[in-house]
């Protein structure tokens, strides 16, 4: 009985351990928030607004420009827009991310699509304020 109960108690440890892990590894620091940056290509200021699993950028009026499907692993982030004036649709663009307090930069790592490696390499983000739903 002592055996039993010693090994499920050790099972229950390792699933929270795991559970645990996979919590930490999912956790995204720019899930749910909003990205400011200056684009001299629009002469205006964008922000990127990432959710869960997806992003828009809108200008200072508000006018969104393009929508995206936003995958972060580690310091890679994965866009894949499907709407939108500037969007390249079917063409999936990887950057390398990187932060220092409140701004974050996008660095090239490969994209297809010009118009969005142009504007976004090495652009610096500001953090704004958290995205809501």
């Amino acid at each position: 009985m002592k055996k039993t109960s010693l090994a499920l108690a050790l099972l229950t440890i390792a699933v929270l351990l795991t559970a645990g892990a996979n919590a930490q590894t999912d956790a995204s620091p720019v899930k749910n928030t909003i990205w400011k940056a200056w684009l001299d290509q629009l002469n205006d200021s964008i922000a990127l607004h990432i959710t869960d699993d997806s992003s828009f950028v809108t200008t200072s009026n508000g006018d969104t420009v393009v929508r995206s499907v936003c995958k972060m692993s580690a310091d890679t982030l994965l866009l894949s827009d499907y709407d939108g004036q500037y969007a390249c649709t079917g063409i999936t663009g990887k950057y390398k991310v990187s932060f220092d307090n409140d701004v974050m930069t996008t660095a090239l790592i490969e994209d297809a699509c010009e118009g969005r490696a142009g504007s976004i390499n090495n652009l610096k983000w500001r953090k704004s304020q958290p995205a809501t739903k």
